[in-house]
């Protein structure tokens, strides 16, 4: 349980910095391989033979759990999944999404209902275990990486942004030029 209210207190503190943002370049990033909670398959090696993948690292819990605490963390969390949905819109045809949901105080069917909540498309794993938020470094809710089709790294977003900083890291990155 210490555990456990050290790593909220990390994550609160997480969520009141500004997004933190990094381009790479030539850095091998594992693929994504499972089944979304909708039932499709999800494979980024696939998709990015077509396209750049954006994976969304986020916490289903994260605007629930942080109104009764902080009310402008829980709304930058809102205003998260809302940029997520815009970026889906304006960049759905060049880029393929991915949600991968952390499994940290969290069910299926909890993420399942964040996803219908937020009316969310674009197809979102649940990542039992952590495995996923392991492979790929990410300390802190939300994350983003966007993987070129050369299935390098080329840009990491640690942090809530808004649509226009989430417009940005496209618009700057290698993967989409």
């Amino acid at each position: 349980m210490k555990v456990l209210r050290r790593f909220f207190a990390l994550a609160l503190m997480l969520l009141s910095w500004p997004a933190s943002l990094a381009y790479a370049a030539s850095i091998p990033v594992p693929a994504v391989a499972a089944t979304a909670l909708d039932g499709r398959h999800v494979d980024s090696a696939a998709f990015r033979r077509r396209k750049p993948v954006y994976l969304y690292f986020f916490a289903q819990w994260c605007e629930t759990y942080l109104m009764n605490t902080d009310k402008a963390a829980a709304g930058r969390c809102a205003e998260a999944t809302k940029a997520m949905q815009a970026l889906e819109a304006s960049y759905g045809d060049r880029i393929a999404i991915i949600g991968i949901a952390s499994s940290l105080s969290a069910t299926p069917d909890g993420v399942r209902a964040f996803i219908k909540k937020h009316d969310v498309r674009y197809p979102v794993v649940f990542d039992e275990g952590g495995r996923l938020f392991s492979a790929f470094g990410v300390m802190a809710f939300p994350t983003s990486v966007l993987i070129g089709q050369d299935g390098t790294l080329s840009a990491r977003l640690v942090g809530t942004a808004g649509v226009d900083r989430l417009e940005g890291l496209l618009s700057h990155s290698p993967a989409l030029r």
